[in-house]
This record gives structure tokens, C-alpha cells and sequence, in this order.
């Protein structure tokens, strides 16, 4: 199939990435980034604060800012029966290849017997996507003889690092198949070498058997419901374009060690579905694994600090009047010691100056883990019951025909069922409503709170919409779409929610939307063929009907912003250029070069004139 079918969001994708990718060479480098940010910028020297809470944010380059990336080694487990499901999972196989790059390796499996069998069914993506297509064509459906996909789990996350060729290995588990039976105490106890991304399609699959997976080896588990298996080549997207983006290897971590004059203690940290540990109050860690180009990690440090003594001095290598409370360093496999780090340092004056407003950005973060919370214990309190109750149900059932105890004739026992199961639904369809009251109660509870984004875009929006699908959906579907929403907020990652249109769009990066499009222009067909493209992109204003030219919404709705062209003119007005943007002829060169790396203010040596900040953009008050 030819390009010229591509979609214009698919364009207006490919020209955002490319025109981003040139405002942002130069100024984000190349590197990850560690910050720390207190929720207020000052503590009075006289005031000691039990729960002070500090955001730790790692920030991965974008794509277009590696330097290298990491080659990953994919493992597929199919676990769907022969028919129109596993046909599905070809050709989202397929579609795995041709995004997959050169020097990644791909192994499709339904069970294996013995680790040997892996090379095998194992393809290095370099030339041969045509092999690897044939493999897939080979896969066949479940059966029951062979071993299971847990037994198969457990060999591959036995194997060493070594016998990966230097790669990064992920495993993605595809299945439609009810996994009540596996044993999930077990599970509870395995050690995950690897993430595993889970997929369940339809209503077929236990989805807490593979939110349980997902969680304990730092995966996601994302969800397709009966209507939407035809794009599960959508739902991978969004994982593929994380896996194609590595930025940092398994094992990163983020290192904390209060400052030892400080006085400060770390008593919690608040960190999702990272593991987290804390060491006698005085230093602590958070594992990250395998960070993604363009992804942020955000977390809460709770800290104890103590009033300053009264004759408090700063600490060496700060201002005046201010105090180092933490430090921060990311360490991994591949990152040099002390590389990457960042000081927590605070305001400490004599007296209180008011007010003291707190930063948006760390109050915004602390309300998404209260979300997080909210919706599991949600899910505890509300779902698992549920769920529970009906096992309960069917154990109850199944005792009695084993003990011949039940008396009543088929078609009573049958109209007894349909009854149980409309009462099942009708009390399925009403968590949906609780699950907004309750997402209301909690934005009812910081309406007021100072920085906090509850408007459209927001999480309750989010939360809004995930809650009125699951009053249309029925029971496995409502407990499937329920946890991997608890997925998507516990790794700060996406996750199809009965769908691959609807996620939580914060966590999308650039690849996932690039990757997402391609899903989207592939689907429904065989084969495509990526040679070329249109010689422009859609216009990113267009003449309306009042003569006036606006931005084209339609064409980049969901890629780019008006917002977001804003931040890249600043950029390219004030802060760093792109290397040869002022290179239009050779003879130019010279000049060129050195106002390559300067805006258009400092390279040219104009004076900015004085800002006049809004209500809306000032900064709390800092003291030197």
C-alpha cells in the first residue's frame, strides 16, 4: 500500500517530532536529568516541619536527542486459542516487526519446553523481517498439552544477562485465556528479572492475574475489550514506542542521603509502582529500571526538618541563609558516579515572610498519588469484593453438583443463574458512579488548593471518563478497565483501558504518538510500505471563513498545541537556537557558528526589556 494514504495527523506527527526535535537539540542535552523541588521555597529558622514534601523528578532526553539507544531483546508470549484472536496477534506480531530497529532481536512463543528452544523461535530485526514474519505465520494456538505461559515466564527471567548479546530484555504476555487456576502465592514470590507488559484481550482473561504480573515486575497491564481486538496493534504501540526509546538500562535507581548538617530525616517516600526503601531515616532509594526518551518520573520525599540551631550557618557552597536538606544522585550500569544529581536546598530566614505560596508542580504531583490512592483502595473495597463475591458463588455451585445436594431441575438452576448474574451487572454498572463520586469528593477537598490543575486535561477529567465507560460495561470488563487505570498511575505510563484511544494522554511520549499513528494508518491492512512521504505537512494555520487565519486543530489535534508553539518560538527567541539555523550561505559560516548556540536576543546583544509578571505568573519570594 502506498503513502499516499498516510493520514494528516500521521504528517502533522512526523513534522511536529522533526520541528521539536530542532528547538530542543541543543537545549535539553543529551543526558537524564535529576531536579528536587520543596513545596515551599523557605522554612523560618525558628520552625521545624514533621511532613515537608519535596518532588523528585528524573527527566529522559527526547528521542531526537540520543546519542545512542539501547537494543532491546523482545520476547512475546501468545497465550490466545486458534480462530480470529490469534489471527489478530499476527498481525499485530507484524506490525511489531517493521517498528522494531535493526539491532533488536524478536522471539514470538506460545510455550517452551527448554531455554534452547528460544534461538529458534528468535530473530534479529536487521534484514531479516521477512523471516521473522514467517515465524509468526508458524505460531499456533493454545494448547492445553503444552506447558503453561507461567511455567514459560519463569524459564525466561531465569536466564542470565549474559546470554543477551548486551541487549535489554522486556517480555510482553498477549493472552485471552481465564488464568484463575495459575497460583498466585507463587507468582507473589517470583522474582522478575525482566518487565513484563501484559495484554488481556477480551472478557475471557482474569485481568487480576495480569495487573499482578504487570506490578510485580514493574510492567503495565493494558486491556482490549470485545469491540476493540482489532486494535491490538494500537494497544502495542504504545508499549513499542517505549521499548524502542530506552534510555536507561534495568538496573537504574535514584540514590537519597539527607545532608548531614541539615538535620533533615526521610520518613516516606512516595513512589507509585517503583520500589522504594528508606534506611534508618537518613538515606533511600528508588528503582526505576528502564527509563524511556521523553518520559518523567515524578515522586514525593517526605522529610522531618528540624528548626535550624540558633547559631546556624549556611552550608558551605550555598547562599546565604539557605540550607541543603538531600541530595539526589542517579546511578546505573552506565552512568558515572555522582554524574547526575541534585541538591534540595531551602530558604532558612530569620523570620516568616508572608505569603508562602507552594509550587504548583509539587502540588499537582502530591493530588496524582492521592488519585492513585483513591482508586486503589477503590478497587479493594469495591471491585475485588465483587469479584470475590462471585467466586464464592461458583465454589458454593460446584460443591453442591459434586455432593449431589442440589435438587432443583436444569431449568430452574438456569433461570436461578440469569438472575444472579443481571443482579452482578446491575451492581457492576453502579461502580462507575461511585468511582466519579469519589474522584468528586477528592476534588472537592482541593478546589481550593493554590496550583492545582483540575480543569479539562486534568485527572478528574480523566478519571470522569474512565468512570462513565464502566457504567456501559459489564463484569470482567469493568474489573479489566479498573486495573489497568491502576497500572497506568502506579509506572506513570499508558495503558489501554478497554481501548487504545482512551489513556491517560500526561504519559504519552513523542514515540508512543508516533507509533500510535503508524498503528492507526496500518490498520486493517497486510503490508506497508514506508518509502517515502508527502513533500509537505498540512499547514499549521489555515484561512477561515472570516478571512482570519487560525491554527490548523484539526489536522494536529492531540500532536501540538498552540501552547506548545509558544514554548518554541521562546526558545528559538530567547534561549538556545538550533546549530545552523542562522546558515544561509557559506560565506556566513563563520558568523553563523557563533550565534549558533544563542537565541535571537543573546545572539544579537539586544537588551530585554523589564517583564511585568501577572498575578497568575508570580513566583513565591525567595530570600538570598
Amino acid at each position: 500500500m502506498g503513502l499516499q494514504l498516510i493520514t494528516p495527523n500521521l504528517l502533522a506527527c512526523l513534522f511536529y517530532a522533526l520541528l521539536f526535535a530542532q528547538v530542543t537539540s541543543v537545549t535539553e542535552g543529551t543526558e537524564v536529568k535529576v531536579s528536587t523541588t520543596p513545596v515551599f521555597p523557605m522554612i523560618p529558622r525558628n520552625q521545624a516541619h514533621k511532613d515537608f514534601q519535596m518532588l523528585l523528578r528524573v527527566e529522559a532526553p527526547t528521542a531526537a536527542d540520543l546519542n545512542v539507544r539501547f537494543s532491546i531483546d523482545l520476547v512475546v508470549v501468545v497465550d490466545v486459542g486458534e480462530g480470529e484472536n490469534l489471527n489478530l496477534v499476527k498481525k499485530a506480531m507484524k506490525f511489531a516487526i517493521r517498528q522494531l530497529n535493526d539491532k533488536d532481536s524478536l522471539t514470538v512463543v506460545s510455550t517452551i519446553n527448554n531455554p534452547e528452544e528460544l534461538k529458534n523461535f528468535s530473530t534479529h530485526i536487521g534484514g531479516r523481517r521477512r523471516i521473522a514474519e514467517k515465524k509468526v505465520d508458524q505460531l499456533r494456538g493454545r494448547d492445553n498439552a503444552h506447558r503453561t505461559w507461567e511455567e514459560t515466564l519463569k524459564m525466561l527471567n531465569s536466564q542470565p544477562e549474559s546470554s543477551l548479546d548486551g541487549r535489554e530484555r522486556f517480555i510482553m504476555l498477549v493472552t485471552d485465556n481465564n488464568s484463575s487456576r495459575y497460583n498466585v502465592t507463587e507468582m507473589l514470590l517470583m522474582n522478575f528479572q525482566y518487565s513484563v507488559h501484559t495484554f488481556g484481550l477480551g472478557t475471557a482473561h482474569d485481568p487480576s492475574v495480569l495487573q499482578l504480573i504487570a506490578a510485580r515486575s514493574m510492567g503495565t497491564y493494558s486491556f482490549l475489550d470485545d469491540d476493540n481486538l482489532h486494535k491490538l496493534d494500537g494497544a502495542l504501540a504504545l508499549c513499542l514506542g517505549g521499548l524502542t526509546s530506552v534510555v536507561t538500562t534495568v538496573g537504574t535507581r535514584v540514590m537519597l542521603d539527607a545532608a548531614i548538617d541539615g538535620g533533615a530525616k526521610i520518613t516516606k517516600i512516595d513512589s507509585g509502582g517503583y520500589p522504594s526503601y528508606i534506611y534508618e531515616n537518613t538515606s533511600g532509594e528508588i528503582i526505576i529500571r528502564a527509563l524511556y526518551a521523553g518520559e518523567v518520573r515524578n515522586f514525593i520525599v517526605h522529610l522531618n526538618v528540624p528548626a535550624a540551631k540558633p547559631d546556624f550557618v549556611a552550608d558551605t557552597g550555598v547562599c546565604r541563609n539557605q540550607q541543603l536538606l538531600l541530595i539526589a544522585n542517579l546511578v546505573g550500569p552506565n552512568i558515572e558516579a555522582g554524574s547526575i544529581q541534585d541538591l534540595l536546598i531551602v530558604q532558612r530566614p530569620k523570620t516568616t515572610v508572608l505569603p508562602i505560596v507552594p509550587y504548583p508542580i509539587v502540588v499537582n504531583q502530591i493530588f496524582q498519588f492521592q488519585v492513585l490512592e483513591m482508586v486503589d483502595i477503590f478497587i479493594a473495597e469495591e471491585i475485588k469484593e465483587t469479584k470475590d463475591e462471585k467466586d464464592d458463588d461458583e465454589e458454593t455451585k460446584d460443591d453442591k453438583d459434586d455432593n449431589n445436594e442440589e435438587t432443583k431441575d436444569k431449568e430452574e438452576e438456569e433461570e436461578e443463574d440469569n438472575d444472579e448474574e443481571k443482579s452482578r451487572s446491575k451492581r457492576k454498572r453502579k461502580l462507575g458512579n461511585k468511582l466519579k463520586r469519589k474522584m468528586d469528593k477528592l476534588v472537592m477537598e482541593h478546589k481550593f488548593s493554590i496550583g492545582l490543575n483540575l480543569g479539562v486535561g486534568g485527572l478528574p477529567s480523566v478519571i470522569s471518563t474512565v468512570a462513565l465507560v464502566l457504567t456501559a460495561v459489564g463484569s470482567v470488563a469493568t474489573s479489566a478497565i479498573a486495573l489497568s487505570l491502576l497500572s497506568s498511575l502506579m509506572m506513570q505510563r499508558p495503558t489501554a483501558m478497554g481501548s487504545p484511544n482512551l489513556v491517560i494522554d500526561a504519559f504519552l511520549t513523542m514515540e508512543m504518538r508516533l507509533k500510535q499513528q503508524m498503528a492507526i494508518k496500518v490498520n486493517g491492512t497486510a503490508e506497508c510500505d514506508y518509502s517515502c512521504i508527502d513533500p509537505v505537512p498540512p499547514s499549521l494555520f489555515v484561512l477561515g471563513e472570516d478571512n482570519t487565519y487560525h491554527f490548523n486543530s484539526e489536522a494536529y489535534q492531540g500532536i501540538l498545541s498552540t501552547d506548545e508553539i509558544n514554548q518554541m518560538m521562546s526558545k528559538l527567541y530567547q534561549e538556545n537556537a538550533p546549530k545552523n539555523i542562522f546558515i544561509q550561505k557559506k560565506e556566513q559560516k563563520r558568523s553563523a557558528m557563533l550565534r549558533s548556540r544563542k537565541g535571537l536576543v543573546k545572539a544579537n546583544s539586544l537588551n530585554q526589556c523589564p517583564a511585568t509578571p501577572t498575578s497568575d505568573e508570580q513566583q513565591p519570594e525567595q530570600q538570598q
